[in-house]
């Protein structure tokens, strides 16, 4: 269920992406183009600053799927340090080649809004808590069919 929808054939509404890789996940904003200003500033429809914030100003108002409005897809990043960590934290990695280290460790925490909140339930992996929310890797809506 990670997918985004652009806008509509027959109503086109101008849409900015963003994305974000950093320690925790990789995440792909679809904003607005009429409120790209307000949600991430230094960013506009057509332009961006030499420097913009490293995270938008609002969460999101829903995330996988990202539908419509200001929403965004969330994939998380491999926490572990160690092969057998790895393992138990069932990361995606060929177990017959083995565990060279996590380089997504190696980058920051650039502390993207949480979904639904920062008081979220948090999502856990053989006894180890996660840095982010149920929600964020676990929704599972109902089956829909886009045309």
């Amino acid at each position: 269920n990670n997918y985004l929808l652009t806008a509509e054939i027959n109503t086109p509404e101008p849409i900015v992406y963003v994305a974000v890789v950093d320690k925790i996940g990789n995440w792909v904003y679809r904003i607005p183009a009429g409120q790209v200003e307000s949600i991430w500033p230094g960013l506009a429809r057509t332009t961006a600053e030499a420097t913009v914030a490293a995270r938008p100003t609002q969460t999101p108002t829903s995330m996988n799927p990202c539908r419509d409005g200001f929403c965004a897809v969330f994939t998380s990043n491999c926490q572990a340090t160690t092969w057998e960590d790895a393992i138990a934290q069932n990361c995606g990695f060929n177990q017959n080649q083995g565990f060279c280290g996590n380089w997504f460790s190696r980058m920051v925490d650039t502390k993207q809004p949480l979904f639904p909140s920062e008081s979220c339930k948090r999502d856990v992996r053989n006894g180890v808590t996660m840095p982010w929310c149920t929600e964020m890797v676990n929704n599972t809506p109902s089956a829909e069919v886009f045309v």
